[in-house]
């Protein structure tokens, strides 16, 4: 065991490697520093970080003001064999905003138990590939902000609050113009851009102003006395072509328990009002709820090549909800983006605790946190939870209890989806 006077700066093309990951265990001294700050071409492996504390992270880039001191990543630091165990301390951080190049980093086999403090966190256009990354009891397994992004693949998070989160766009990278006026319901438009940058996959923006929809209606307090569900009203959008949002009360033994958006509306530039239709009967309280809006934001599939005009045909992956006038700012931003592949959920939502998160301590899981896009953030996934459900992001959902296939797309019986192939192949 080792106790260091962190954090510990290690110069390009360094490695440290321990000789066994249950042998070795560094230890922070000053608990809300870095444990190590890594620059290009690093290495770190079989070891275990410990008693670091938030603000804090076990691996990242140096920063002193965040003046950029990691230099240019054209060979990503890498993390193998190790493990962080603390309780609000995070076990990587990429920050994009204070180093140059591929402004990333790479892990292998990196366990996360954070009793309370955050996994892995990409932010500020930085980028990491985490293969084998398995968190346990943190307040976020994975989380991109402000333009980072990740490739996970083969990976586990396990209680705690979420798992996968991607919250917001970063800075703006075009102010692109649209050339022509475009139809609602269009997926192609054609863009006149500033420089040398064409938009791409991974962008995502907004034409001129950028509009809200409603997300979710939070239960406040549930109120009581309800004797039938009661009539929500939502105030409408004041924006082009306006669809106002629309809201159902869930109530249970005379109490709204949920409230589940319908619609949620488009063309918002403020939060609207909301109100619910009070209970009528004698010493019952009424409930509150609360709106949380998202951005709308249209991302790009695709774009061809700048010609001589400086001009672009730009894809959208979703069509315009309104006509966009020619002229019209088209403003592009890099998206916050997680991209998973096999990723396992167990009891997400339970806490950080896990003396009383565990299942067996009567602890409860809440499916909604696996996955949380925040203010315009995507997240690409598929994944298998504590039941054995198989999901393919919102779209298809596999239930093994009930054998039926189900989701945004459709829901559909496993029986009727293959009996008619069996007949037609007798």
């Amino acid at each position: 065991m080792y106790w260091e006077d962190n954090p510990i700066n290690l110069p390009p093309n360094t490695v440290v490697t321990g000789n066994s990951l249950r042998g070795i265990t560094v230890n922070a001294m000053n608990r809300t520093l870095d444990l190590f700050h890594v620059n290009n071409a690093c290495g770190l492996s079989f070891m275990t970080f410990s008693n670091h504390l938030a603000p804090s992270y076990a691996v990242s880039f140096p920063k002193k003001n965040n003046q950029g001191i990691a230099g240019i990543i054209s060979r990503s630091p890498y993390v193998q064999q190790c493990t962080s165990i603390t309780t609000t301390g995070g076990g990587m951080l990429v920050d994009g905003a204070i180093t140059e190049g591929f402004k990333s980093m790479v892990l292998d086999s990196y366990t996360q138990y954070n009793q309370g403090g955050p996994g892995v966190k990409i932010k500020n256009n930085g980028y990491a590939q985490l293969v084998s990354l398995f968190t346990i009891s943190c307040s976020a397994g994975i989380e991109c902000a402000a333009g980072g992004q990740c490739d996970l693949t083969n990976s586990n998070s396990s209680l705690g609050d979420y798992g996968l989160v991607s919250d917001g766009l970063g800075e703006v990278e075009i102010i692109a113009k649209v050339l022509e006026d475009v139809p609602s319901g269009e997926t192609q438009l054609r863009l006149e851009v500033p420089g040398v940058l064409k938009p791409y996959n991974g962008q995502a923006g907004y034409f001129g102003t950028t509009y809200y929809s409603v997300k979710e209606v939070k239960v406040i307090d549930k109120g009581s006395g309800y004797t039938s569900v009661p009539i929500i009203s939502i105030d409408p959008s004041t924006g082009p072509q306006a669809i106002p949002a629309r809201a159902r009360a869930i109530v249970e033994n005379g109490s709204v328990t949920d409230v589940t958006v319908i619609k949620g509306g488009t063309s918002y530039t403020q939060i609207p009002s909301i109100s619910i239709e009070p209970p009528t009967a004698p010493g019952s309280t009424p409930a509150v709820v609360e709106i949380i809006m998202e951005p709308i934001y249209y991302q790009i599939i695709s774009s061809t090549e700048i010609d001589e005009n400086s001009t672009v045909t730009a894809t959208l992956i979703n069509p315009t909800l309104y006509p966009i006038s020619k002229g019209t700012s088209f403003v592009l931003s890099r998206q916050s983006k997680v991209l998973a592949s096999g990723h396992s959920f167990e009891y997400i939502g339970a806490g950080p605790n896990i003396r009383t998160a565990l299942p067996i301590r009567n602890g409860s899981f809440i499916q909604q946190q696996e996955v949380d896009e925040r203010n315009g953030g995507s997240i690409i996934f598929t994944s298998t939870d504590q039941s054995g459900n198989f999901r393919i992001g919102d779209g298809v959902i596999i239930d093994q209890a009930t054998g039926t296939i189900g989701g945004v797309s459709f829901s559909r019986g496993l029986f009727a989806q293959i009996t008619p192939l069996i007949l037609a192949l007798q």
